[in-house]
């Protein structure tokens, strides 16, 4: 007769590993196809033109990941993500957001669309 109930078997034989796996294939995914931009969430904004002129202001704080991009600049169409791991979970929502580029002065508007995806960016001029 065994001791302990059908749980106590279960985790001892690591019932648990497949998610663990997973999320590290997650990160390891990431580090190899995302590049990390620096950004601001904007609330209240409709159109980029207030976007841009709420940016000096703003505190760039934010580290997102983006898995498609060119010369700094997220392209369209690219994935963007709260979090370095390759999930759908971690996408960022609808809306607009304001970021930098290193090394240059103008900063930039991306849109996110409904499919949580860019759809546009502009530079702030």
């Amino acid at each position: 007769m065994a001791l302990g109930n059908a749980n106590t078997s279960a985790q001892a034989r690591g019932k648990a590993k497949p998610v663990i796996v997973k999320r590290r294939k997650e990160v390891v995914m990431a580090k190899r196809t995302t590049t990390s931009i620096v950004a601001t969430g904007l609330t209240g904004a409709v159109n980029g033109a207030s976007a841009c002129s709420a940016g000096g202001s703003m505190n760039f704080d934010k580290e997102y990941y983006v898995n498609n991009i060119t010369n700094g600049i997220p392209d369209e169409g690219a994935k963007v993500y709260s979090r370095p791991r390759i999930n759908d979970k971690y996408l960022l929502e609808e809306g607009l957001y304001l970021f930098k580029i290193p090394g240059v002065v103008a900063n930039w508007v991306m849109t996110i669309n409904s499919d949580n995806v860019v759809q546009a960016r502009t530079v702030c001029r």
